[in-house]
């Protein structure tokens, strides 16, 4: 079993106090967590949830392969129809790289209707989504 943090990439009311994004603080989070024996790390993918401030889920992690050395890194999990797949795999790769092999991606076919519509995306039926997850997880294992 693999014990990781959620790291709080967005403001939101479902989390007691935190009103504000602070980086300092949640990078000396993730050192404190990587210290504890965490053995990952992982950020939302989510342009917007709820009326809060949010990070971009892949800058962070970029960030955090530089400020730690031995957490696995990952999205809880990114979402495919914001994103070409090609681009994720090659934004993938890079932090691979960046964080000597840590980074892990997860894949998710989107459901939080708002975000899509706010951002310009077309909000598809489940089945359309899923079906482009399932066509972006194969583009992205052969490239």
């Amino acid at each position: 079993m693999e014990v990781g943090w959620f790291f709080p990439a967005q403001v939101e009311d479902s989390v007691p106090d935190l009103n504000e994004l602070d980086w300092e603080r949640e990078k000396d989070t993730a050192l404190f967590c990587e210290e504890a024996g965490f053995e990952g790390i992982y950020v939302p993918d989510h342009l917007m949830l709820g009326a809060g401030v949010s990070y971009e889920s892949f800058s962070v992690l970029v960030a955090l392969a530089e400020a730690t050395s031995s957490m696995k890194l990952g999205c809880l999990v990114s979402c495919v129809p914001f994103r070409n797949p090609a681009l994720v795999a090659k934004i993938g790769g890079t932090i691979d790289r960046i964080s000597g092999g840590r980074f892990r991606l997860g894949l998710g076919a989107g459901w939080h209707k708002q975000e899509f519509r706010s951002y310009g995306y077309e909000f598809e039926d489940s089945r359309k989504r899923v079906g482009r997850l399932e066509e972006a997880a194969d583009l992205i294992g052969r490239l």
